[in-house]
């Protein structure tokens, strides 16, 4: 599997020294504010169950912490975006305000995806100018995970991002399966109403055929169905239609489709 996520955060929150402690296991000190997007990669091998292990590459886009520059390159930052790491800094209470626009700007692009706030330089606690207490609130709103991490120390970084790519791929995962058994009951739908023919395939004839599929489920496949031009619906009333084949669906008819068609 393959997944990219995004680091973000203002500038001087140490945003790079993260990537690097997970990606290299080392810290550099006396670090300057970067800008402009770097690239890094990391192969995960994930245990899911006793007999199984999901091997993710995961590539981390370093974003740029200017904030003029936050939505003229958002497109390039947060394009195909699975996850975002979000950055603060537990010396500078502004930091955490501005989580809020941060991931705003990246999900009106990549959309809703797996996220986790990040509250950096956790060796500095004795100047620390944000309370758990608040961090909790801002991850609530966001429904997303959070914590306390150090990049000079390295602690909990691998704890976090590790907790980020198996919720990435988890979700995957679901989708993956979730798109098979659309697929499937796409061609389930198509072979019965191939075998049907001419004859047609009624309302009451498809859902008794289909018991354990959901009523929206199998309007949405037909309504697909239909937009591809493989059939044609007949209704026989507000409530009553007679599905038939079109010489489309027909001429589809591929080796698998028509063995589920037998």
């Amino acid at each position: 599997m393959r997944a990219k996520i995004a680091i973000i955060g203002e500038s001087g929150v140490g945003k790079s020294g993260l990537v690097r402690r997970f990606v290299f296991g080392r810290f550099e000190g006396g670090e300057t504010q970067s800008f402009g997007t770097k690239v890094s990669r990391i192969e995960l091998v994930i245990p899911r169950d006793s007999e199984t292990e999901v091997h993710l590459t995961l590539s981390i886009y370093d974003a740029m912490g200017h904030a003029e520059l936050k939505d003229v390159n958002k497109e390039t930052f947060f394009f195909g975006c699975d996850g975002l790491v979000v950055v603060c800094d537990i010396t500078r209470r502004g930091t955490l305000d501005l989580v809020q626009n941060w991931i705003a700007s990246a999900t009106a692009v990549c959309g809703e995806v797996p996220k986790i706030i990040l509250v950096n330089k956790k060796d500095m606690i004795d100047k620390a100018k944000i309370r758990e207490a608040e961090i909790e609130r801002v991850a609530q709103i966001h429904e997303c995970p959070y914590a306390f991490v150090s990049a000079r120390t390295g602690e909990l970084v691998d704890e976090a991002f590790n907790t980020l790519a198996v919720e990435i791929m988890e979700r995957q995962l679901r989708e993956s399966a979730s798109h098979r058994m659309e697929e499937s009951l796409n061609t389930q739908l198509l072979g019965v109403i191939l075998r049907r023919g001419r004859l047609g395939t009624n309302k009451e004839d498809l859902f008794m055929t289909f018991k354990g599929a959901k009523y929206d489920e199998i309007e949405q496949e037909l309504d697909k169905l239909e937009r591809e031009g493989m059939i044609e619906i007949i209704w026989r009333g507000p409530a009553d239609f007679t599905i038939f084949p079109t010489e489309l669906g027909e001429r589809s008819l591929s080796p698998g489709r028509e063995a589920s068609a037998q």
